[in-house]
């Protein structure tokens, strides 16, 4: 089961402090309702384009797994 791709995330860089940036994503239960998110901040200049890529992969691969122990079809 591939769950990527109907995963949304949310990006932050700055919006209510211009020094700090988040990524947020969801985790879907049984009935894909959200139960929760993971999210990572910290401060912008870790936020490079590389960085974001790779904190993505991470988050959304937690994502993954987190949805899948809850049940997520």
């Amino acid at each position: 089961m591939d769950l990527l791709p109907l995963i949304e995330t949310e990006m932050d860089h700055g919006e209510r402090d211009p020094d700090i940036a988040g990524i947020t994503v969801p985790i879907l239960g049984r009935d894909r309702e959200l139960i929760g998110v993971i999210s990572l901040s910290g401060l912008t200049s870790r936020f490079t384009d590389d960085n974001i890529e790779s904190f993505l992969e991470a988050l959304m691969s937690t994502s993954k797994q987190v949805c899948l122990a809850f049940g997520s079809k």
